[in-house]
């Protein structure tokens, strides 16, 4: 197994729980006595964990700042501890046994580095029999046979199973009642290994009998570890979203609403819409044909609201190949219905690895007792020049600092550019880099080659 620790402690104590804790997070971890054994590997692991009794001797061993840098301490040491923490340049503060959880997700996350995150569509309709479950089951076979890792999800426990569409019904694998009750990190690879599924795509679905109640904390990290394993991420959400769907709809990317061209199915995507607008942050509308009316497309989206995002065609072959369990058949053959859903499957381009070695992802703080280092800690008096300050200060946040030395300043210009690894983690995205944009890519159109493209609207602020 791979070290993705490098434990820093002349306490055995310490070295001992980590350990431990390692253990417990299935990563790779060595433990290093001094500041000169520990110089050879410094910029090698993604995360180094270093004992509050040995900060003072890596600080002046001089050691290059580096992300992924955690002070550890005992819980009766936690007496400048800021201090300590600065002079090495920590990024954050981990208080034994209190932050044990925390570490363990830090050590998951360092021996499973993302180097992209997958992108997470919901659909969801108007009224029942609308065909938004064979939609969303469609989009990702149809993401998967261009290569694309694709998870579809089925957020409704009470709607038949999604397996039953595709003919998994009989296969082996994970099921929601197997992930019900999960707490903290999942990984990518066990997550894609546990599910039955159809060459790249994989279908987490229920099993029969009465639907096991899940948790946030477990639809959370089922999200979290799907985002990072695959490429494309399909959730079936029903009219009445549970836990699972408002979860779902909160890390959408995009959520369609599926609306037949009818007076009263109209009326309910208006209501439907309201309802999402308040879970979601980019909506748009898709509009099922035929409309008996006369209904247009263009009527129905100025009515609700929404952006139209295109017009989906009934095939009447459909109903028949659904009950053989074969939808994968439905795609292989002429029609509008595999037209519409090869069409709507994004291209993806390929996210450039970075070169040098990434920082771990470490997870958010959640209700963490210890605030984050910062240039605000308390009981550091000596004065600091900009080089001594964690990464997450800027030098206009530190300059109002009366530690820190205005004539070794740098821009925020400048901060900006050496950090730009570290500021493309976004209050979107927490766990890492942003996602490649989903649309840019691609250009979604109709089989009758109408522009479905719509630029994506901020989402930073509506999540």
């Amino acid at each position: 197994m791979t070290n993705a620790a490098m434990i820093v402690t002349s306490d055995p104590v310490i070295g001992d729980d980590l350990l431990r804790l390692a253990a417990a997070a299935d990563t790779g971890a060595e433990i290093i006595r001094d500041a000169g054994e520990a110089r050879a590997g410094w910029q090698g692991p993604p995360l180094v964990l270093v004992g509050a009794e040995s900060a003072e001797e890596i600080a002046a061993a001089g050691l290059p700042r580096r992300q992924g840098v955690v002070l550890v301490a005992r819980q009766a040491e936690t007496d400048d501890v800021y201090r300590k923490a600065l002079q090495i340049g920590a990024q954050d503060l981990a208080v034994l046994p209190d932050d044990e959880s925390w570490l363990i997700d830090a050590m998951a996350a360092a021996s499973e580095p993302v180097e992209a995150w997958g992108t997470t569509v919901c659909v969801c309709s108007s009224r029942g029999g609308t065909g938004a479950s064979v939609f969303a089951a469609g989009l990702a076979l149809s993401a998967a046979r261009i290569g694309a890792r694709t998870l579809l999800v089925d957020g409704d426990p009470l709607g038949g199973g999604l397996e039953i569409v595709l003919g998994l019904e009989d296969h082996e694998g994970a099921r929601w009642p197997d992930f019900a009750d999960r707490r903290g990190r999942l990984s990518a690879a066990t997550l894609r290994e546990a599910l039955p599924g159809l060459g790249d795509l994989s279908v987490l679905s229920w099993r029969r009998g009465a639907p096991v109640p899940v948790t946030e904390d477990a639809m959370r990290s089922l999200l979290d570890a799907a985002t990072r394993g695959f490429d494309l991420v399909v959730v079936d959400v029903p009219r009445h979203p549970g836990e699972i769907g408002r979860c779902a709809l909160r890390a959408a990317d995009v959520t369609y609403l599926l609306v037949p061209a009818e007076v009263r199915a109209a009326v309910a995507g208006d209501v439907t819409a309201a309802a999402l607008r308040r879970e979601t942050a980019e909506l748009r509308l898709i509009v099922r044909t035929p409309a008996p009316g006369g209904l247009t497309p263009e009527v129905i989206a100025e009515a609700i609201g929404l952006p139209l995002a295109g017009v989906l065609d009934c095939d009447r072959r459909l109903p028949a190949i659904l009950e053989e369990g074969d939808l994968a058949q439905a795609l292989r053959r002429r029609g509008p219905w595999p037209t519409s859903a090869a069409n709507w499957c994004p291209t993806w381009g390929s996210t450039p690895k970075n070169p040098w070695p990434k920082p771990p992802d470490l997870p958010q703080r959640g209700n963490r007792n210890q605030p984050p280092i910062s240039s605000t800690a308390p009981e550091a008096t000596e004065a600091l020049t900009a080089d001594e300050h964690p990464c997450s200060s800027s030098p206009s946040e530190m300059s109002a600092d009366p530690r820190f030395h205005p004539a070794s300043a740098v821009t925020d210009a400048d901060f900006c550019g050496q950090q730009a690894d570290r500021c493309a983690h976004s209050a979107t995205w927490p766990h890492g880099p942003q996602p490649p944009d989903f649309w840019s890519a691609a250009r979604l159109q109709l089989g009758s080659g109408q522009d479905m493209r719509t630029p994506p609207t901020d989402q930073t602020a509506a999540r």
